[in-house]
């Protein structure tokens, strides 16, 4: 454990450094204008400059990892380093913000997916536990192709499975769990939650993914733009049906639909949505 602590820390300058750094081995990338020896040149750069930045900040992995529980620690750990190579990734060195305060939040949501991935699988039998698995990939590629959720007939078509073991699963998913439903000797599922309470740099990390959202949308029409933050709750966490989208602009439900279509292709087509999605 002691050796993923034993790196300095960095300076705001270093920082700043590091970022432009992985951001031109991002932009050489698709950059047409430089020989292969340049391009080759700049991304192995940005590929040093990543790696110092992530093993200058795996002490932050550690201090916030060692705040949870229900996993073992080396794998909290393993999972908080997933949303900090993220935040990597993601950073914007030109907005003035220590790294670390930004790196709060996707190290919590790295921990904090594997929980609840925990929480979850420990609910179901062993035998659904697979089944669980393939329906969560299932659902996820089915949105992007239909972009909308997927029925559990349309799930359990693509998976082959019977449309009851399906359903299943997805009560089994939904079902509430109490905080207080043992998970081992000593252990309950509170125990798998940190405080709630949102702290300063949490907050000011999910204003910058709110810019991100905000920048993608902009790709759209200012109509596409408008039904889609509305459909999702973008803007109030009210997610609108077609129909009450429709009443609104005074359009037909169909109209609607058709919009938020076009839109919801164009964002799977953009690299700016698959940045923020991956």
């Amino acid at each position: 454990m002691d050796h993923l602590t034993k790196f300095p820390l960095l300076t705001a300058e270093q920082e700043v450094r590091l970022g432009a750094r992985i951001e031109a081995a991002t932009l050489a990338q698709q950059d047409t204008g430089l020989t292969e020896a340049e391009r080759n040149r700049i991304v192995a750069d940005g590929r040093r400059a990543k790696e110092h930045m992530i093993k200058a900040n795996l002490r932050l992995v550690v201090s916030i990892a060692r705040r949870y529980s229900g996993l073992p620690l080396v794998d909290l750990i393993q999972e908080g380093t997933i949303g900090l190579i993220r935040a990597v990734e993601k950073f914007d060195h030109r907005r003035g913000l220590k790294f670390s305060t930004y790196a709060v939040w996707w190290i919590k949501q790295g921990i904090g997916r594997a929980l609840a991935d925990q929480s979850r699988t420990i609910r179901l039998p062993v035998h659904l536990v697979t089944v669980l698995n393939a329906v969560t990939r299932a659902r996820r590629v089915l949105m992007v192709e239909l972009g909308r959720e997927p029925t559990a007939a349309e799930l359990a078509t693509r998976l082959d499975l019977p449309v009851q073991k399906v359903e299943l699963v997805l009560r089994q998913e939904k079902e509430p769990l109490s905080l207080h439903t043992p998970l081992g000797d000593d252990l309950e599922l509170g125990n798998l939650i940190a405080d709630a309470a949102p702290d300063p740099s949490s907050l000011v990390a999910a204003a910058m993914l709110r810019q991100d959202v905000d920048r993608v949308l902009k790709t759209l029409s200012e109509r596409e733009a408008e039904v889609i933050a509305l459909r999702f709750g973008l803007n109030d966490d009210q997610p609108r049906t077609l129909d009450e989208i429709g009443t609104h602009f005074g359009l037909t439900r169909e109209r609607i639909r058709q919009i938020e279509a076009k839109g919801m292709a164009k964002l799977r087509r953009s690299r700016e949505l698959a940045d923020l999605v991956a």
